[in-house]
């Protein structure tokens, strides 16, 4: 819906159900997913956006102590600001800041939040550009967890978990040297306040830094 000129309000509202297992639930379950969004766009260069978003899904509730696992539907409730800017034909901006609650069944609450600013170098005609981000983060848990797609390679995508407390940040370079050979590098690195555990596929660390170099050539024929 267009009210004014330069404003634009969005939403929809999805009612789902499963009729088998998934991810965290041992049973069929239900849930519900609603999210509205009011953008403003003042000129060709700038434009802010506010959204709020509803949650509430099936998940198993564990205890330890009951022979069948019980399944609660916590409720996630969040809100976020993105502002993106064209600076001039070389460099943009954007920045984003979100906030989240979880509410337990049992009366339990947890929250999570992140601000993150970026900034984009991409010249007109020239062979080179990057990007480079910078992120805070802070939550009280897993169960209120964020995520934050992140600029990445040619033909790839990431959008990492934002759990713990800590800041990351990641670098994007792409360079092409003719219409053949074109290059891409991207390296990035999460600093945690304290310890923690991670693990993947591929290993399994305790620290306070999580770092990942990837870089990429593709050759034209």
């Amino acid at each position: 819906i267009r009210p004014f000129p330069r404003v634009q309000f969005d939403a929809f509202c999805d009612v789902f159900s499963f009729r088998w297992l998934r991810y965290r639930i041992n049973t069929p379950g239900f849930g519900t997913e609603c999210q509205v969004q009011l953008s403003y766009k003042p000129s060709r260069d700038v434009e802010l956006n506010i959204r709020f978003r509803y949650e509430s899904k099936a998940v198993n509730a564990y205890s330890g102590n009951e022979p069948f696992v019980p399944i609660v539907y916590p409720v996630r409730k969040s809100i976020r600001t993105h502002l993106s800017m064209k600076l001039n034909n070389h460099f943009s901006f954007r920045s984003r800041v979100e906030y989240l609650i979880v509410e337990s069944p049992k009366n339990l609450s947890e929250s999570g939040n992140m601000i993150s600013a970026d900034l984009h170098y991409k010249p007109l005609m020239k062979p080179i550009s990057a990007n480079v981000r910078l992120l805070y983060f802070e939550t009280d848990s897993y169960e209120s967890r964020l995520y934050a797609y992140e600029n990445d390679m040619l033909y790839t995508f990431s959008i990492p978990i934002i759990n713990g407390k800590g800041i990351r940040y990641y670098l994007n370079l792409n360079y092409d040297f003719n219409k053949k050979v074109s290059f891409w590098l991207k390296w990035s690195q999460t600093l945690f306040s304290h310890m923690i555990s991670t693990q993947s596929y591929f290993h399994s660390n305790v620290g306070k830094r999580m770092s990942e170099l990837k870089f990429q050539i593709i050759l034209r024929y």
